[in-house]
């Protein structure tokens, strides 16, 4: 199988490329940003969309470059691989499109019927490009979309790198019993070479079966790095209490989960 994946640098893909080629494929990579229009598509058994403006702080007056990177930009791939006679699209979509960043001290599960009301740029696009590639699918062109909690593995960017930099220097954390959606990078990487050997389609959601508190994944860090970490019974009633309506303290310590019955089974 020829398959190529959008997001030559991206963190997925460049472990999904991996994955892919362990597993006897033909996988290629391209950076759509600099690139993308000079490829030539024909002969690709499928697409793996992972490029994405991400992991940046969010201003009012970037919906426009949002909209553009995050939906036209695999929206215009999506309509060329199809008229190439490509098979597959795979796009790379997120929780984020839920619009949800955790129960602290309550549950807050996602389910089938959870609607998409996405909050930030970045979900809103998401969704957006979700909806653009849908339109596109047909029984000679398949797409999956694949909603994903936050990645983690060595060198992930985004929340799991800023909890390793509070990890290198801090010693007490607050103990909290949550639990949060997330997916080993190469778990997913995995599940994404099954998608394309199966060639399944339609909305799909990958996350971890196995789901630790913060204050475990934060003492593991701490641990692996040879350090001893202080779990405080006091400083999480503090969470607890007070950060109830506080959206950095809900995506540490909040509760968010999906239904195992909606999770990809590889």
């Amino acid at each position: 199988m020829r398959v190529l994946i959008c997001g030559k640098s991206s963190y997925i893909g460049a472990r999904t490329q991996r994955a892919l080629t362990k597993r006897g494929h033909t996988a290629d990579a391209v950076s759509v940003r600099e690139n993308g229009a000079a490829v030539d598509l024909f002969g690709y058994d499928a697409v793996i969309f992972c490029a994405a403006l991400v992991h940046r702080k969010e201003r009012k007056d970037e919906a426009a470059l949002y909209d553009d990177i995050n939906r036209r930009l695999p929206a215009d791939f999506a309509t060329r691989a199809k008229t190439a006679g490509v098979g597959q699209f795979v796009f790379l979509s997120s929780w984020a499109i839920y619009g949800k960043n955790g129960a602290v001290g309550g549950e807050c599960e996602i389910r089938e019927d959870t609607e998409p009301a996405p909050v930030t740029l970045y979900g809103r696009s998401k969704l957006d490009a979700e909806l653009a590639l849908t339109a596109l699918s047909s029984p000679e062109f398949t797409v999956a979309v694949l909603r994903i909690p936050a990645v983690y593995g060595d060198g992930a960017p985004g929340n799991p790198a800023r909890l390793r930099k509070l990890a290198r220097c801090c010693p007490i954390f607050p103990k909290a019993d949550n639990r949060r959606g997330r997916v080993d990078a190469e778990a997913l990487a995995v599940a994404l070479c099954a998608i394309v050997e199966r060639r399944d389609g339609g909305t799909l959601h990958c996350c971890d079966g196995d789901l630790p508190s913060t204050s475990r994944i934060y003492a593991d860090l701490r641990a692996e790095m040879g350090k001893r970490t202080r779990l405080s019974p006091f400083l999480g009633k503090l969470v607890t209490a007070f950060g109830k309506r506080i959206g950095v303290v809900q995506k540490l310590f909040g509760n968010l989960t999906i239904d195992e019955n909606l999770i990809y089974k590889v």
